[in-house]
């Protein structure tokens, strides 16, 4: 192996391919732009805020509207066709009722039960989040000390070529024997192997994280040192109460509890009685072929009391 073939490797490993540098930051902006789970996340827990308000809708006015149309044609034969007789008649019917729910016991029930939905959901689309930016965070200190194994694998293979060299030269002037050249040109030859499977393993983890980026996999990426935070000085139970409190998949578990409370209390609310108020206004017109037409119209209202006793 000569000298230029040792440049040709490096330059191959290092120059390639121009990687973007992205740093964490920017990583965590594009995967929260991107990531389809967090999106579907996002969507359900806008669906899930429209649950109190379905609650609500029991409590609303129904308009309900009726219209019923009869056609009737009668003939009436005593044996000769010159006795028969026929008649025809017809009426029809339109109305229109609005109904006022006043008290319905289950929207309460329901009503909460929907606020603890809304505030679940929202959790459970934190705590996505939050793995999310985990993975992305671990696949990106992956890449970093991929790119530093690869740096010393590097420097390591130059000196083990360095080491062959010497070698070579120190064999010709006869101060060793020619098994310890066979023996730097092994060892260079290892290393130059752990070289090209930690560059295929930094190939790999920068697909990785192309693929949770939702970017092109060709195209490589580096990464940069991230600024190192200050982490305060705490006890174990500490962060243990502090991972109970702040876990957003834990607290929603607890709701769950909660909802299932509510949702039995809204079946027992079914039970009650329900209190509504209805007025309506029917018009009937009737047409006949032996009397006069006749139109109609009326309107009621009034107040009903439900109360089921068996279902």
């Amino acid at each position: 192996m000569t000298r230029l073939t040792l440049y040709l490797l490096c330059a191959t490993v290092s120059l390639a391919a121009e990687p973007r540098v992205i740093t964490l930051e920017e990583a965590y902006d594009r995967v929260l732009q991107s990531d389809q789970s967090v999106q579907i996340a996002w969507l359900a827990a806008r669906k899930a805020d429209l649950e109190p308000r379905s609650a609500l809708t029991r409590l609303e006015p129904q308009l309900i509207g009726t219209l019923d149309a009869d056609r009737q044609h009668r003939s009436i034969s005593s044996g000769s066709p010159a006795s028969t007789q026929t008649s025809r008649s017809g009426s029809g019917q339109a109305g229109i009722t609005l109904q006022q729910p006043l008290l319905d016991m289950t929207v309460f029930p329901a009503y909460r039960r929907g606020k603890l939905v809304s505030k679940s959901t929202r959790l459970q689309y934190q705590s996505l989040v939050r793995q999310v930016l985990f993975s992305v965070t671990s696949a990106y200190y992956s890449v970093l000390q991929q790119e530093q194994i690869v740096v010393v694998d590097t420097q390591a293979v130059e000196l083990a070529k360095e080491n062959v060299d010497v070698a070579e030269k120190r064999a010709k002037a006869g101060e060793v024997t020619r098994t310890d050249t066979l023996r730097a040109t092994a060892s260079y030859q290892e290393n130059k192997r752990a070289l090209i499977e930690s560059t295929s393993t930094l190939d790999l983890k920068r697909n990785t994280l192309a693929n949770l980026l939702n970017m092109n996999s060709s195209q490589l990426l580096g990464v940069k040192e991230p600024v190192e935070a200050k982490m305060m000085a705490r006890t174990f139970d500490g962060l243990l109460s502090t991972a109970y409190s702040h876990r957003e998949d834990l607290q929603a578990q607890d709701l769950v509890i909660q909802q299932d409370v509510e949702r039995r209390n809204e079946i027992r609310a079914q039970y009650a009685p329900k209190v509504s108020a209805q007025i309506s206004a029917l018009s009937n017109s009737a047409s006949n072929s032996v009397a006069n037409d006749s139109d109609s119209s009326s309107w009621q209202a009034g107040i009903s009391l439900s109360m089921p006793f068996f279902t």
